[in-house]
């Protein structure tokens, strides 16, 4: 509909038509993308694995173990602050 509001009486249906599934397109191929960026971690071809992040917060706890340090961790499981 917005781009009725730019139709040109001398340009034909099918130019119109092209303009008007060229700017359709665009914003479903944006919010695809938008759908995609805003869920990385899935199975199947792009999704990320959190495999690095596990690797960090096990390398973390090996290096508290070794200098033996006692760290609260400030929120559950859930991300809820601990009381």
């Amino acid at each position: 509909m917005y781009m009725l509001f730019f139709a040109d009486s001398g340009e034909g249906a099918v130019t119109q038509g092209v303009l008007m599934g060229s700017v359709t397109s665009v914003i479903v191929l944006m919010l695809l993308l938008l759908n995609f960026l805003d869920n990385p971690f899935h199975s199947g071809v792009g999704g990320l694995k959190p495999v690095a992040m596990e690797r960090s917060l096990r390398l973390v706890d090996e290096a508290l173990e070794a200098v033996e340090s006692d760290v609260r961790i400030p929120c559950d499981a859930e991300g809820d602050p601990a009381k």
